[in-house]
């Protein structure tokens, strides 16, 4: 990337820049009255003009004179303090001296100038149009080691050997630094990638982007004189908080991104037709462009559109931190990015903030075991007991002070908004929403407080990434809010409708949108439910596969060895060791085939549970089938039950067909109850007990309905008869429970059966 910084010319008397002979080794420059400008290439500057060595003084690869008044002379190796303000050249000091990377002699005569070196600003070229630029989120930025690629290398990330350690170079130390010198490349724009011929990957992230902003007239020719679209490549890994490398105890202003984007913009600017830059904001990007304007009095921005914009953080970030996760990325190695996030700056960025849990709730529950086999006890953590408990998993306190620092009540808050406005910004913002979105880490712990494993399985509404609530802050007037449904996070800024939304806000065309799924704010303030959860979740405790196909081709399988692969627009799909779940999108009838092969011998259990405003409703269970390698099925999806079909030896011939609805009775925890006592999951002693309490709460219910269905008492004593049978029927539920749990504990009956027994028990106790 090329940079551009102001030197000042020397008026025609007497005027000279010059670099005396080192003073005790020490490299020295000397400046006298300088009040005119001009730029320098720094990438290709003369070559009696500056080393581009190893400085003992840098801002990155860049030299700056930002102001002299008078004679003074700088010593590079101890310079005084009030000499040095590079970082604010907009903001001069009479007397007032910055010099930023020289480390040998310079010397430069500016009446006699190389030709090469003097670039008048009236010689400028001026674009024909007002210039866009893409500020790209976490992740979407090529880094390399200077010969290969390691961000994003799919064909080694997408491989059987599910061994991605060689991006460990990409990790921060304790100190919040690189541990090894890397080289930025480009935004991604698109990636493909073909495995044995028979697994496909395609991965648009920018191109699409960029084809429909040339479509409407932008030049995107990187490089060109005339370009009109830019991107801004940028170092994800240190977000929007962290600080560059520098030396140290040396007077400098911080660098971050939001100053390496404001540089840009600025740059930008002085070639733009109107003076400012439009600017495009996705995800992580949108919170560093959202830092450069509360930064800067005066940003050189005209539209600002913020996409996806993780306002109040994800929960997601937080598993990648404790838990790991592959961030959508197919084929990464979850447990390869928790490692190198430990010290990742932004990382930390992206936790939900302080004003998540308002918004949305707890994020990190624990879940214990208690006396009662069965029963568990759940803490949901406020902001306080989040803070500690990311400490004791080895969180980086620097890195989350930092990021705390960042998302303060200003940065995260409403009047946001007013702020842009009043600097002149015509902002915009575009959420996600109707995808299935992690929403909470649950760490399953012993009695005494042991951690056992992590269920990552809720979820709740979003972008599949960034929950609603976070990326739905006032960050735009409401006719400048728009919303995408059955958002794909990561593949936003390319999506169809999408980039032509984008496109059309920018050029201020009328850009026909090829879908249905951008709703406006008056729409959905109008009908809430647009941008609802209505679907099925499906959760899988086997050794048993899924595979899911929508109307569409789109696929949601485990391909083995490599990962969770999930085509499907809104939809969720996650494993955990032997446990799987997906959520498949019904809001607009959508149909799937969905097939089940065995992958070992056990027992699986299957919960089927319908979703409809954004609400988990009742459960349908199906519990303990018996699985083995020749095991295949079909489920199937109705409005009010859910269908197993399985063919238990791999003949091609159903075998058996289970249904269940939202309604569980009595005579299907016995027809369960019966299926495991075939199997010989219970003792015939225990069997036998347990069978005859279940006939006898059958009876009960039987009681119960007639009671109900009655129109014979009056009405009082109706009601006082269907309460005391409830009361009868919960006291012999709970007599029941608490057999099987005594059972449990003694190694009668089995802890798989008796937690199907006691859930069942639940799901049948009178409400």
């Amino acid at each position: 990337m090329e940079r551009y910084l102001p030197l000042f010319l020397f008026l025609p008397i007497a005027i000279s820049l010059f670099a005396n002979t080192w003073a005790q080794g020490l490299p020295e420059v000397v400046i006298n009255d300088a009040d005119a400008t001009t730029t320098i290439d720094l990438f290709a500057p003369p070559a009696d003009f500056v080393d581009a060595g190893d400085a003992g003084f840098r801002l990155l690869n860049e030299a700056a004179i930002c102001r002299a008044d008078e004679r003074s002379t700088i010593v590079l190796a101890a310079p005084a303090d009030d000499f040095f303000d590079a970082g604010e050249a907009n903001f001069r000091l009479p007397n007032e001296v910055a010099v930023c990377r020289a480390d040998e002699r310079l010397t430069i005569n500016l009446v006699r100038p190389p030709a090469e070196f003097f670039d008048p600003a009236p010689d400028v070229k001026i674009l024909s149009k007002t210039p866009a630029i893409f500020v790209p989120g976490l992740l979407g930025t090529e880094i390399s080691d200077g010969r290969d690629l390691l961000w994003l290398d799919v064909e080694h990330i997408v491989s059987l050997a599910n061994d991605d350690s060689f991006l460990d170079v990409l990790s921060f130390d304790g100190n919040l630094l690189p541990i090894s010198e890397l080289k930025l490349s480009d935004v991604i724009k698109e990636k493909n990638y073909s495995l044995f011929n028979t697994i496909n990957f395609h991965y648009d992230y920018s191109r699409g982007l960029m084809d429909e902003f040339a479509a409407q007239g932008y030049n995107v020719s990187e490089g060109s004189a005339d370009q009109t679209f830019y991107t801004f490549p940028y170092d994800w890994r240190y977000g929007a908080s962290g600080i560059y490398p520098k030396p140290e105890d040396v007077s400098q202003m911080d660098v971050t991104n939001s100053v390496l984007l404001g540089q840009k913009i600025e740059e930008l600017a002085k070639i733009s037709p109107t003076g400012k830059v439009d600017v495009i904001s996705h995800s992580l990007g949108g919170l560093i462009a959202k830092k450069y304007v509360l930064e800067n009095g005066d940003p050189k921005i005209g539209k600002l559109v913020f996409l996806g914009v993780p306002n109040l953080g994800a929960p997601l970030a937080g598993r990648g931190l404790i838990a790991g996760t592959d961030f959508g990325v197919f084929g990464l190695n979850p447990q390869e990015l928790k490692k190198i996030s430990q010290n990742m700056p932004a990382a930390y960025d992206l936790l939900p903030t302080k004003n998540y849990f308002p918004a949305k709730g707890s994020w990190v529950r624990i879940v214990k075991e208690t006396n009662l086999w069965g029963i568990n006890e759940t803490q949901n953590l406020d902001w306080t007991q989040t803070r500690i408990y990311l400490a004791g998993a080895d969180a980086n306190n620097t890195a989350l002070d930092n990021a705390i620092d960042l998302h303060s009540d200003e940065f995260d808050g409403d009047d946001i908004y007013e702020i842009m406005a009043n600097k002149g910004i015509d902002s915009y913002n575009i959420a996600g929403c109707r995808s299935a979105t992690f929403s909470a880490l649950l760490d399953m712990q012993s009695k005494t407080g042991v951690h056992q494993y992590y269920d990552y399985f809720e979820f709740a509404n979003g972008d599949d990434t960034v929950p609603f609530e976070s990326a739905n802050r006032k960050l735009a007037k409401d006719e400048n809010t728009f919303y995408v449904r059955d958002a794909k996070h990561g593949q936003m800024p390319s999506a169809a409708g999408i980039r032509q939304k984008i496109a059309g806000i920018v050029s201020q065309n009328n850009i026909p949108l090829p879908n249905n799924k951008i709703i406006t704010h008056a729409q959905l303030r109008e009908n809430e439910r647009l941008c609802r959860l209505f679907g099925i979740a499906l959760r899988i405790d086997s050794p048993l596969a899924i595979k899911v196909t929508d109307r569409d081709g789109n696929i949601i399988e485990n391909i083995p060895g490599v990962g969770p692969k999930n085509e499907i627009p809104g939809a969720m799909f996650e494993i955990n060791e032997s446990k799987k779940f997906v959520y498949l999108p019904q809001n607009e009838d959508q149909q799937y085939q969905i097939s089940l092969q065995g992958e070992g011998d056990g027992f699986f259990t299957l919960t089927a549970r319908a979703v409809e405003d954004d609400l988990l409703q009742e459960p349908r269970v199906f519990s303990l089938l018996p699985v083995s390698k020749d095991l295949s099925g079909v489920i199937e999806l109705n409005e009010q039950e859910t269908i197993i079909k399985v063919d238990d030896n791999g003949d091609g011939k159903i075998d058996q067909t289970l249904s269940r609805d939202e309604i569980f009775t009595i005579g299907e925890l016995i027809a369960d109850f019966n299926r495991y006592a075939a199997a010989g999951l219970i003792k015939k002693p225990q069997s036998a007990v347990i069978l005859a309490q279940l006939k006898l709460l059958q009876k009960e219910f039987a009681v119960l309905e007639k009671l109900q269905a009655s129109n014979r008492l009056p009405q009082r004593a109706k009601t006082a008869a269907i309460a005391a049978s409830r009361r009868l029927i919960s006291r012999q539920i709970d007599l029941l429970a608490k057999e099987i749990q005594t059972m449990a504990k003694r190694g009668n009956v089995g802890q798989e059966i008796a937690q199907a027994l006691l859930s069942g028990l639940e799901r049948v106790r009178p409400k």
